[in-house]
């Protein structure tokens, strides 16, 4: 059923179904009791004798036993019944027999029953079955009457209300692969037992281990995947030891870890759908020990929290009259420590490396008391209270000169976290703990713009004025709008030295932006084209008016080829004047594509795919030139790979990416592998500069339960390489010290 023909019905439903008159009858019906009820219950009306493919007056889903109809008066309709695991019902009614109640009692039919396996064999769980039925060809049923059937955790299903001796079409629906369907036909008498298998859908399994090769129960198993965007999922390992997941597509990449609160964490292991022999080996536990004290009465601190701080995951160790003390096993792959309490400042050890120690000793860690600041957030024009504004401590920390800036973020994201308060309904907040010195904190609040305040060391007290941006004076507003004077959405943008400010334009083409005194370069870019550069002088408390008229003028054909099957690209056009994108189209596949009304001046077209492939070509347009066409060739055959390593024979966990030396060849890149290899496909031939970057990663787990995570990615290394067929380049990388 097309949609103009749903919509059509619809309609048709909306203008029978309310009313009641001289040209429809009411028709009083009641459902036999069965199990089912009245779940799903759906009733065409249709002209008597139905056509061939006859579309019905209209659909109604019946919410109770007894129901009324409202019909058109003609002298005999025929309702057409339809409900899940039953067989389909007919049923004539004479207009004569209307103020009779009349009964449709369903039959349940014959019934399918089955196992849905995956290509490799094994049960499918939650997948979604439909039937495409072939016992009803005169009628069209609408797409939103749609009977939905799930396999259960051993991949059984059990269809029902099938006719005998009739064919039938199973749809299969699952989340990551390619949904297939089975054409069964139902026996006259008897059972119908039958199992599918899918064409194209693996599963990924494998067993957890310690260091002793014995298996894990219990375990939490991890799995990180591209379907084109990155997923994650976790599964928890059996009494064996024994995990899986899927299905997905034959040879989709998926990364896995697992991780017991007990026995440890694994590395990071690259496997793909299909493979039944992963071996996920958790590395043992390190026992952190050592002594928490108030730096200022040198007294034991009894309630706190350690937080070990991993780059999958952050685990939090709470301690109740504990007498100070710390012991907790902790993952190997912990990389940081944060030892807070409610009142105390927290304290951050950071760059760990527990790698090579079966226990560690932290020492004495001596907490500084903080102080409390309260106050209250209001308008600064009204004077009434501004709830829910967010007010923070602005972190200050100095770092080294050789600090990893990760564990600049770190800091600065906790405490950022850990330090702040909502306001109230009377606007109040309270910060705490707070360190002993003047600091500085951030407020922001709807509709008010950020803002940052000093506090002295004395302060107790602080109350915050905010000033809406409603109510500032100095203001450009207007109207974007064609040359034929109709209103048009998209965005506006304010340059200026050194940056701009923009905002989202509705549909109705008008904009109002506060902004500070000055001298700006006001633009429009919308869908129907950009306007051209109108500058705009705006003074204190001044508002300013204008208009913006858009142009189709400028104009790019763009001829995207060799993307592979499941692959999409998007498009950006960059504008090197106005330094921003001024158009962008998501999930282009093979073909040309027109991007009109881009203006004149120098661009950059940027391509990327969902396979991360890039590409990039300049180009420029003119009133003399005022269109360009571009080819983008993604089917480049070629590929690179080796291995990387420091001096020291360890490698970086990061990623290689191949940028080509030649303006329109396409760049790619690759994860680092647990073993330190690298590939890297679908180049072309060509230099290309080989770029290694380390990845640092860690997440905080906070008490309220919420998390925060961080990342750096640091440059390694550069190395020109000439790319031809299949390319293999070993990179010897300088050492990590020569790097810091």
């Amino acid at each position: 059923m097309n949609s103009l023909t749903y919509l059509l019905s619809l309609i048709l439903v909306f203008l029978i179904s309310p009313v009641q008159g001289e040209d429809t009858i009411t028709l009083h019906g009641r459902l036999a009791t069965s199990e089912n009820g009245v779940a799903n219950v759906w009733i065409g009306v249709f002209e008597s004798p139905m056509r061939p493919n006859a579309e019905a007056w209209s659909w109604t889903q019946v919410e109770s036993a007894e129901f009324t109809l409202n019909v058109p008066r003609v002298e005999e309709i025929q309702l057409v019944a339809l409900r899940k695991d039953s067989l389909p019902l007919v049923q004539r009614i004479r207009s004569e027999s209307a103020e009779e109640q009349f009964v449709l009692e369903f039959q349940e039919g014959m019934t399918l029953e089955g196992t849905l396996l995956s290509s490799d064999g094994i049960p499918v769980a939650d997948a979604r079955l439909t039937v495409e039925r072939n016992d009803l060809l005169n009628i069209s049923i609408p797409d939103h009457i749609s009977f939905l059937w799930s396999s259960d955790a051993e991949g059984r299903f059990q269809i029902s209300g099938l006719s005998a001796n009739e064919r039938f079409e199973i749809h299969t629906e699952l989340p990551f692969v390619q949904g297939d369907k089975f054409e069964v036909r139902m026996p006259e008498i008897g059972e119908y037992l039958r199992n599918f298998s899918l064409s194209d859908a693996y599963f990924v399994m494998g067993r957890v281990m310690n260091s002793d090769k014995d298996p894990v129960p219990d375990a939490t198993v991890r799995f990180r995947f591209t379907l084109p965007e990155e997923w994650r999922a976790t599964t928890t390992s059996n009494a064996e030891g024994e995990f899986r997941f899927g299905p997905f597509e034959r040879n989709t990449e998926i990364w896995l870890s697992a991780h017991h609160i007990e026995q440890g964490t694994s590395k990071n292991l690259r496997a793909t759908s299909g493979e039944h022999g992963v071996e996920l080996v958790l590395a043992s536990m390190v026992h952190v020990i050592g002594t928490t004290i108030d730096a200022s009465t040198g007294e034991l601190i009894d309630d706190f929290t350690l937080v070990a701080v991993g780059a999958e995951e952050s685990r939090e160790y709470g301690y109740v009259e504990s007498k100070g003390e710390i012991s907790s096993l902790v993952p190997r792959e912990t990389t940081a420590l944060v030892v807070h309490s409610d009142v105390y400042i927290a304290y951050f050890i950071t760059e760990l490396e527990l790698t090579s120690v079966d226990e560690f000793d932290i020492g004495v860690i001596a907490l500084q008391r903080g102080r409390e600041l309260t106050g209250q957030v209001y308008d600064a024009t009204t004077n009434e209270p501004v709830v829910q504004a967010t007010v923070s401590l602005v972190p200050e920390y100095s770092w080294d000169e050789n600090t990893d800036p990760v564990w600049g973020n770190l800091v600065s994201g906790f405490i950022r976290e850990s330090v702040q308060s909502i306001t109230d309904k009377e606007g109040g907040y309270t910060l705490s703990p707070l360190p002993s010195q003047a600091v500085h904190i951030r407020v922001f609040g709807w509709e008010y713009g950020p803002e940052e305040f000093l506090v002295d060391e004395i302060t107790t007290v602080f109350d915050i004025p905010m000033v809406s941006w409603k109510s500032i004076k100095t203001r450009i507003r207007g109207r974007v709008e064609n040359a034929a004077g109709e209103p048009v959405g998209g965005s506006v943008k304010f340059l200026y030295d050194g940056g701009y400010s923009g905002l989202h334009v509705q549909d109705d083409g008008h904009f109002d932006h506060p902004l500070d005194p000055g001298t700006y370069e006001a633009i429009a870019i919308t869908e129907q084209g950009n306007s051209d550069l109108v500058q705009v002088d705006v003074n204190e408390d001044e508002i300013k008016e204008i208009t913006l008229i858009v142009e189709s003028k400028g104009r790019v054909l763009v001829k995207v080829a060799g993307l592979l099957d499941g692959e999409t690209v998007s498009l950006s056009v960059f504008s090197e004047s106005l330094g921003s994108d001024v158009r962008n189209i998501y999930q282009v596949v093979n073909g040309e594509f027109d991007i009109y009304g881009i203006g004149f001046g120098e661009f950059t077209l940027n391509a990327s795919s969902s396979w991360e492939r890039e590409q990039e070509l300049p180009f420029e347009l003119s009133e003399e030139s005022s269109e360009a066409s571009i080819e983008l060739n993604f089917a480049g055959n070629s590929r690179l790979y080796g291995s990387l390593r420091f001096p020291d024979g360890t490698f970086p966990i990061g990623q290689v990416k191949a940028i080509p030396k030649q303006s329109g060849k396409t760049s790619n890149s690759c994860e680092i592998t647990d073993d330190g290899m690298y590939e890297i496909n679908g180049l072309d031939d060509g230099e290309y500069t080989l770029h290694t970057w380390e990845t640092k990663e860690v997440t905080v787990m906070y008490d309220d339960g919420t998390s925060s995570s961080t990342a750096t990615s640091t440059p390694v290394d550069q190395v020109d390489v000439v790319v031809q067929g299949n390319t293999e380049y070993n990179i010897q990388l300088p050492s990590q010290f020569d790097n810091e």
